[in-house]
């Protein structure tokens, strides 16, 4: 019941005799909604990162793998000697 007054109380000091609340505050309520959102956010991509399941291709079936030794088996070839 406290709360529920004291909440009145802070509101009514706002809109004071018709006052409207200054360009500061409205500038920090907006800042601070903003922040919020971010974090939320920000949390959420963690969250999605974290529970993504990683795989590893096997070495059989690497492309890349059977490239890069493709390369190095005709790069050990000795040369053919072509002065017979």
């Amino acid at each position: 019941m406290f709360a529920e007054y004291a909440i009145i109380q802070v509101l009514s000091q706002f809109f004071a005799k018709g006052a409207l609340m200054s360009k500061l505050t409205i500038s920090i309520l907006i800042s601070l909604v903003i922040i919020v959102f971010v974090i939320i956010i920000f949390a959420a991509a963690i969250t999605k990162g974290y529970s993504y399941k990683h795989t590893i291709d096997k070495l059989e079936d690497n492309p890349y793998l059977k490239n890069s030794n493709e390369k190095t088996n005709t790069d050990q070839r000795e040369p053919e000697e072509t002065n017979k």
